[in-house]
């Protein structure tokens, strides 16, 4: 079982991607739902800036466009770090170095969403033009919240990596 550890790491983080997309534009719908904004277009892969987009038939700004913009990220981050702190409370993540590189990309993906739905939130109009390019500024804070997101999981785990890197190899 051991050496499908690693595929099944690959595996869940693959899964997860898949899962934050839809569950950060499902939160989109569902708040637009809830707010009663009607949605004029969704793709799942939008055709121009090749990221899921949402379309909502409003004109200017209004605080219910503004929390459907923010609630994407905001919702995702959540439940991200819901299931990042229970694996954290229950030592999940000091069992082994798959289940600790697990914890990590769930931070990852927990700190980038928030920083995501601020980002849509609100510099919306900055996200949308610096999605065509890597380089981007918001892409440049996409990055900064994903190292935040690592950093915060090396802090919680305090550095569990280097405990399995120091273990003496077992004799058996």
């Amino acid at each position: 079982m051991r050496r499908f550890v690693p595929l099944l790491v690959v595996l869940a983080i693959v899964v997860t991607f898949i899962e934050t997309a839809f569950i950060h534009e499902l939160s989109h719908l569902g708040l637009a739902y809830l707010l009663g904004i009607p949605v004029v277009q969704f793709y799942w892969i939008d055709p121009v800036l090749k990221v899921p987009s949402v379309y909502f038939d409003v004109a200017g700004w209004s605080w219910r466009l503004s929390v459907i913009q923010f609630g994407g990220g905001i919702v995702t981050g959540t439940v991200w770090g819901i299931l990042h702190g229970q694996l954290l409370r229950r030592g999940y993540l000091d069992r082994s170095g798959a289940w600790w590189a697990f914890g990590a990309w769930l931070a990852i993906l927990t700190v980038w969403q928030f920083g995501q739905g601020l980002i849509e939130g609100a510099l919306h109009g900055m996200y949308i033009e610096g999605a065509r390019e890597f380089g981007s500024a918001s892409r440049m804070m996409q990055i900064a919240f994903m190292t935040m997101g690592f950093l915060l999981h090396v802090t919680a785990t305090k550095g569990g990596l280097t405990r399995w890197r120091n273990k003496a190899p077992n004799p058996d």
